[in-house]
């Protein structure tokens, strides 16, 4: 089991950093635990860091003018978001929610800047992450357009049960916009019976 300082040093955040810069953005961290369904940023709310999921799930939510919250993307170990801040912007873009009992990473976000200002590796670094959750996006948009509901879940469903018949991890359809969100089942076959259900009836409307 990795320490926090451990895990960080391994994200995409610390990659082909020197020492010197190394420190200071482990001088810029405050480490924070969530306990489940605490919110941990509200859209439209002033920024003031970036998050780096230590530990455990957190929720990115959209909501409309009348208040209803959809999810749209679900973060995991590993995960950094609101890195979008650090070029520019004053206020969070989705609001964060903690799925589970998480352990997050805060980096305030006027340290970053100004680290990311004086320092290519640290630029690079969350442009990478920038591009990386850009190309997510855009290929969640064209799932979506290219394919109905009923076809996003078949494939869904479909991709773990294609390696044989026995038990295996079945991704919940908890968000379109992030399939990473697995749950666990015992069984397969009704899931398997409708998954070829789905597929048929795909094949014969195309």
């Amino acid at each position: 089991m990795f320490t926090e300082n451990e895990m960080l040093l391994r994200s995409e955040l610390f990659e082909g950093l020197d020492a010197d810069a190394v420190r200071s953005m482990l001088a810029l961290v405050e480490l924070r635990t969530f306990a489940v369904s605490e919110r941990i940023a509200a859209e439209g709310q002033r920024a003031s860091q970036v998050f780096y999921v230590v530990r455990g799930l957190v929720r990115l939510t959209k909501a409309e003018s009348g208040g209803r919250e959809a999810d749209v993307c679900v973060c995991e170990q590993g995960d950094t978001f609101a890195e979008y801040l650090v070029p520019g912007g004053d206020v969070y873009a989705q609001g964060a929610w903690a799925a589970d009992i998480t352990e997050l990473a805060l980096f305030d976000l006027s340290g970053l800047r100004q680290l990311a200002a004086e320092n290519s590796g640290v630029q690079r670094n969350v442009m990478r992450i920038m591009a990386r959750h850009l190309l997510g996006s855009l290929e969640c948009i064209a799932g979506d357009r290219l394919h109905t509901a009923a076809q996003r879940v078949a494939k869904l469903l479909c991709e773990p049960l294609s390696g044989g018949d026995g038990p295996g991890d079945v991704p919940a359809a908890l968000s379109e916009a992030d399939s990473r969100w697995k749950a666990r089942t015992r069984s397969r076959g009704p899931l398997a019976r409708l998954c070829h259900a789905l597929q048929c009836g795909s094949s014969r409307k195309g």
